[in-house]
């Protein structure tokens, strides 16, 4: 298995101005607005173009900050209420396909969106497919209207996590990261009760990759498990 080196990490939150393009503003909602201000301060942080880079997005509701009020409009005024780009701003790999067309990336680009488990399948995917690319984004972009899990309308609540990954050794790089077979000494709890649990759980696996030397595997509550990570710090 491929070792990749986690070379940058980042985050926005709702707190952050926003970087969206003027002729994409009214297309897309609060989830691609802050993948988009994640990946440019990826880009400046790294000095680096993005155009052979892969994409690998965690992404749980699918633009619901978009989706939820436009559904909200036909109920109350009819199809004619419907904003038109209802159908290209709500659905999962919204990020996927306006980060690739904004950076011209040419790469693999690969949106999963499983639940509680999103961020763990795309860290995976990622790894497994790394024979294919030599540098990679992972983002975990969680936007949600609070009326989807609290009945409070349209109230936003946004987080997203970001890291890149590399296949250069020369790169200066926080620490190497491979899928093995060990044993794990470190459990990441994977929380369904979470509004941002893709966001969460990125940062907390950096968090530990940064700082300790560990087999980490993430677990929920019932036992169910995903496949361990290697990890030795670098810096």
């Amino acid at each position: 298995m491929t070792c990749l080196y986690l070379n940058h990490f980042d985050h926005v939150s709702m707190s952050d101005n926003m970087v969206v393009p003027m002729n994409r503003k009214m297309k897309v909602d609060l989830m691609s607005e802050m993948a988009f201000t994640l990946v440019d301060k990826i880009q400046k942080a790294l000095h680096t173009e993005l155009d052979n880079t892969a994409i690998f997005v965690a992404n749980q509701y699918a633009g619901w900050t978009y989706g939820g009020p436009q559904l909200d409009a036909v109920i109350q005024g009819g199809m004619n209420k419907v904003q038109t780009f209802q159908a290209t701003a709500w659905f999962p790999a919204a990020i996927q396909g306006e980060i690739s067309i904004e950076h011209k990336t040419s790469g693999i680009a690969k949106t999963f969106s499983s639940g509680s488990w999103s961020a763990v399948h795309a860290l995976e995917a990622l790894f497994m497919s790394s024979s294919d690319f030599s540098s990679a984004l992972l983002i975990g972009a969680d936007a949600i209207t609070l009326d989807f899990q609290k009945k409070v309308c349209h109230e936003k609540l946004g987080f997203s996590s970001g890291i890149y990954w590399t296949k250069d050794k020369s790169i200066d790089s926080i620490a190497e990261v491979s899928i093995t077979n060990a044993e794990a000494d470190t459990d990441i709890l994977i929380n369904d009760e979470s509004p941002l649990e893709s966001s969460n759980l990125l940062t907390s696996f950096v968090e530990v990759v940064k700082h300790c030397d560990s087999n980490i595997r993430f677990v929920d509550r019932v036992g169910n498990t995903s496949a361990t990570f290697q990890t030795r710090r670098i810096k």
